[in-house]
């Protein structure tokens, strides 16, 4: 629904049974204005929780919005009015503010940049509720190669219609790689949590729509990869069993108990083991997001046999001739690699992928 449409229905009704005081509810009669600055500081943002705006302030029309509602689910649009302090009665416009709408907006920033495993003082450690992780070393390779490409020749990509595959949350990644510095390019940071499961609700959505999105954009799916990626058999994972018809295979403790003792949680996204965690994060040069598998890549850590001898007139030292290097198609799919794409690791335990390989939505 959208702030228009939505402002052209909305009345005041003083009588309106529900925890809230000011409830506002859908009028059949001629719409009544928002309340002024005049008005009292309570009848405002519904969707204070006593740790933000407290309900205080006039009604701001540039900043404070009517909620929409989560995304993805029909059902659970207009707005479903749940926050438990005071939930508005069927039918009422639940308003949100500037404020509420930015409360935990830094605390879910920094969930979605944590790794799932690092190096800490000598020590591997495994964060359950991680996002970050490492590659295998043929992935890496692959995946530097794409970095390398975009570099020289790639800008990126134009935004495409939410209802056309490929391209669309190209647009929205964190940081695109350029040509330039030092090191030949500047860091890519392909990941697109904090623009689906943050930005985006930070734009209109109340505390629990945007709990909700949340759950269902980021969280759920990094649980999903990082359940599958310690628990499934290397041919469930990497789609041999997928391609003759098997069903996906467990792994029990005879796995996974060398793996810890080796300082691995799970798998690459590809099933082969991954590179070990590097000295501290701050020097890891290529590694993975678990909630939209977009991948990072910083050229100041990279090795000496990923790095090109020089770039666009750059002299770097290198030894890598990544234009010579053939990318592989994914292995179930048969999806051609490319630079222009977000995502090129397919995920062939997943019959429904969500993020956007080439080719795929």
């Amino acid at each position: 629904m959208n702030s228009s449409s939505s402002r052209e229905s909305l009345g005041i009704n003083s009588s309106s049974s529900g925890s809230h005081p000011s409830a506002r509810a859908v009028s059949s009669g001629p719409p009544s204005p928002r309340p002024s600055e005049a008005s009292s500081i309570n009848d405002n943002c519904d969707d204070y929780n006593g740790q933000c705006c407290f309900n205080q302030g006039p009604f701001n029309p540039t900043g404070d919005r009517d909620c929409p509602g989560p995304p993805l689910n029909p059902a659970w649009r207009p707005c479903p009015n749940i926050h438990g302090i005071h939930a508005l009665p069927a039918g009422t416009q639940y308003l949100t503010c500037v404020t509420c709408r930015l409360h935990g907006y830094t605390q879910r920033m920094n969930e979605v940049s944590q790794w799932a495993t690092e190096r800490f003082a000598g020590t591997v450690t495994h964060n359950p509720n991680g996002y970050r992780t490492q590659l295998c070393k043929n992935c890496a390779k692959e995946e530097v190669q794409l970095y390398w490409l975009r570099v020289q020749q790639h800008p990126q990509p134009p935004a495409q219609p939410v209802n056309q595959p490929g391209l669309h949350w190209s647009r929205r990644v964190r940081q695109w790689p350029v040509a330039g510095g030092p090191h030949g390019g500047l860091p890519q940071d392909l990941c697109v949590c904090d623009a689906r499961a943050i930005e985006v609700p930070r734009i209109r959505q109340c505390h629990p729509c945007r709990d909700i999105t949340f759950q269902r954009i980021a969280t759920n799916n990094r649980n999903r990869r990082d359940n599958a990626l310690r628990n499934l058999s290397q041919g469930s994972i990497n789609g041999t069993r997928r391609k003759v018809g098997f069903a996906r295979k467990l792994v029990g403790a005879n796995t996974q108990n060398p793996r810890q003792i080796r300082g691995v949680r799970r798998t690459c996204p590809c099933g082969n083991e991954p590179m070990a965690a590097a000295p501290s994060a701050a020097q890891e040069y290529v590694s993975i997001c678990l909630g939209c598998m977009g991948v990072k890549v910083d050229p100041r850590n990279l090795p000496n046999d990923l790095t090109p001898p020089s770039l666009n007139g750059t002299v770097l030292g290198g030894t890598f001739n990544f234009e010579r290097m053939r990318v592989r198609p994914s292995p179930v799919r048969k999806i051609e690699r490319h630079p222009g794409a977000r995502v090129n690791i397919e995920s062939p335990w997943e019959t429904n992928p969500d993020h956007d390989l080439v080719g795929l939505y």
